[in-house]
């Protein structure tokens, strides 16, 4: 299957937590980052994430155990698919990623790249 991305795909774990818009600010969906670029993330979830919800991602930044900094993106599910008793999910972000508009984000790229 031939993919269409914009942006190369960093693979990087991470813990995500995930809120539907408008949720309650304790029910987010904790789930595992595994691969990001300037347009989206691919993530498992222990519950489904309908398509084309609206959604905000929290990502952490850390430095070993600590975290520096957190910093929350909008987005909508584009795709999601059971996966045993998970489940995969791709997020496109509401708008690129850039160092401007998402200075911590944009920190993870900087990781992921370091990870190849």
């Amino acid at each position: 299957m031939e993919e269409n991305r914009r942006d190369r795909r960093h693979y990087l774990m991470a813990e995500v937590l995930i809120r539907t818009s408008p949720a309650p600010a304790d029910d987010p969906v904790r789930a595992v980052l595994m691969n990001i670029n300037r347009g989206g993330i691919g993530v498992y979830s222990p519950q489904p994430l309908k398509k084309k919800t609206h959604v905000v991602v929290r990502i952490a930044y850390r430095e070993g155990t600590k975290t520096i900094a957190a910093e929350d993106i909008q987005g909508s599910v584009c795709w999601s698919h059971a996966i045993g008793k998970s489940w995969a999910a791709g997020i496109s972000f509401s708008e690129r990623v850039t160092r401007k508009n998402y200075p911590i984000l944009n920190k993870c790229f900087a990781k992921a790249k370091m990870n190849k």
